[in-house]
């Protein structure tokens, strides 16, 4: 089967070590395993990113780079759209696969007129976000965009029960929770000898990786929680 997988996010490489994208290159990878064929269309590519496996073909979308404005986004959207219309025309696939973004519905556009299913991975509330951490330019924009694709989309895969009530609200028609999940196989039990069990974070310390909530849950859990190491930096740090 072959499969595209989209990712406008100007803030998401391909290869690169943020959380977003080596999930993007997880979740390719793993549909390549699968025996499909994937074209993964994405905004960047990370400087040291290796060889995709094979099955995979990444290809840098065109338009504003990272740190372009809303503005600059929006005024190529209907370019975008045409430009993908054009690329999957030629690769002709089974499916268009995106991950939400903001300010952008340019494949939702490409997918309706190709007549090909359109699949989106949804990974957070992304206006809210950008309000809470960051800035949202054009909220009227990003909202619109924002249930102009989820309305569309044949099938939307929310992380979890809450984002799954959010898309609802917001027009998603069939949706089905797909967990974040693991490669347990890369981590091979550890041997029994005795010892208490040491609990491990791992990340950016980022407000919105929750980091608080693990320090108020050892706070209730008190002398009965494992030893616990946090193992990054970042704002949340302190």
């Amino acid at each position: 089967m072959r499969i595209v997988y989209l990712c406008t996010d100007r803030g998401i490489t391909y290869g690169g070590t943020k959380g977003a994208a080596v999930h993007l290159e997880e979740i390719v990878s793993a549909l390549a395993g699968q025996g499909c064929e994937v074209l993964t269309l994405v905004a960047g590519l990370a400087t040291a990113a290796t060889s995709p496996p094979p099955g995979v073909t990444v290809e840098v979308l065109p338009g504003p780079r990272k740190g372009a404005d809303a503005g600059e986004r929006l005024l190529f959207q209907d370019d975008l759209a045409a430009w993908l219309v054009r690329r999957l025309a030629r690769f002709r696939p089974a499916v268009l696969y995106e991950r939400l973004a903001l300010h952008s519905a340019a494949g939702a556009a490409a997918a309706r007129r190709l007549s090909i299913p359109h699949l989106v991975e949804v990974n957070a509330p992304l206006p809210a976000e950008a309000v809470r951490y960051r800035e949202l330019e054009d909220p009227a924009a990003a909202h619109r965009l924002e249930r102009t694709v989820l309305a569309g989309a044949d099938l939307v895969f929310p992380v979890s029960s809450p984002l799954a009530e959010y898309v609802k609200v917001r027009g998603a028609r069939r949706v089905e929770i797909l967990q974040n999940a693991v490669a347990a196989e890369r981590f091979p039990p550890p041997k029994g000898n005795g010892a208490r069990p040491v609990a491990v974070f791992v990340g950016s310390l980022r407000p919105w990786h929750g980091i608080e909530a693990i320090a108020t849950a050892w706070r209730r859990l008190g002398a009965a929680a494992p030893r616990l190491i946090v193992v990054g930096e970042g704002p949340a740090r302190t």
